[in-house]
């Protein structure tokens, strides 16, 4: 049984939820199943799992980059993780939710354009490459 299927049956009790909260849909859904205090505890794990392990993917990235090696020390993603969690309480003390993904798109601004370059410079360089593929034609001693 899929959430819209079940949305229809209960006349939008899944929707109307979603609208008040989205993250309360899925306990809205959840809740028409048996075991709902199992599965729903199981999935804030699953949730839970999902950002820690986006954060210490992300802190393993930056302390990378910011090192210039592929591992980092515990001291480096340490520290990169702190700034990533201080900066989000920040933004989330700020303004709520809708400040840190305010945050989270101002902070990609910049990494879009470098896509854009990308993008252009790999065009460029398939252009390039499919040029001097193609064969030489020479011309025919008959057609003289």
């Amino acid at each position: 049984m899929s959430a819209i299927d079940l949305d229809a049956r209960t006349d939008g009790a899944i929707s109307s939820a979603a609208e008040k909260d989205p993250a309360q849909a899925l306990f809205t859904f959840l809740d028409a199943f048996p075991l709902y205090y199992g599965t729903a505890i199981l999935a804030l794990f699953l949730i839970w799992i999902f950002f820690v392990a986006g954060a210490d993917a992300g802190t393993i990235v930056l302390g990378s980059m910011s090192a210039g090696i592929l591992d980092p020390s515990r001291l480096i993603k340490l520290t990169w993780g702190v700034i990533m969690g201080l900066l989000a309480a920040v933004l989330l003390l700020a303004g709520g939710l809708p400040a840190l993904q305010n945050g989270a798109i101002l902070a990609a601004t910049p990494f879009a354009v470098i896509m854009v370059f990308m993008c252009w410079s790999l065009y460029r360089a398939l252009s390039h490459d499919y040029a001097q593929d193609q064969p030489v034609r020479v011309p025919d001693q008959a057609s003289r």
